[in-house]
């Protein structure tokens, strides 16, 4: 928007007696000045903000810059661990032992003449 009305003040300027160009020249001078003392004055303050965000209040933990990024990639680690821990547990098998005590009493039910006769 700035720059659509300073394109529209120096063209107009064209047109215009010497004394008009002076004051044209003046006055966007002291608007830029003053556009960048605006412009200094937001970024001091987004300084003062984002260091008080990082330190925090009394007794919080002093926060790094990428904090965020630290703590999604913690996040992301801290899931495929589960994964591979959930995966293990799946795959895991029985021992042997178990499997034949299992398989034992299986062929037993079934051998059963009264229990057998529930099936078919």
């Amino acid at each position: 928007m700035f720059e659509f009305h300073v394109l529209s003040i120096l063209s107009f300027g064209l047109f215009c007696s010497p004394e008009t160009r002076e004051k044209l020249r003046v006055f966007m001078r002291t608007r830029m000045e003053h556009e960048r003392k605006q412009l200094t004055l937001i970024q001091e303050w987004k300084d003062v903000i984002a260091e008080n965000a990082r330190i925090g209040n009394l007794g919080d933990d002093e926060l790094q810059w990428d904090s965020y990024t630290i703590l999604k990639e913690q996040l992301r680690q801290e899931h495929i661990n589960n994964k591979k821990k959930k995966k293990e547990r799946v795959h895991r098998s029985l021992p042997l032992e178990q499997r034949l005590k299992i398989s034992a009493s299986v062929r037993a039910k079934w051998e059963d003449p009264v229990r057998s006769f529930r099936y078919f």
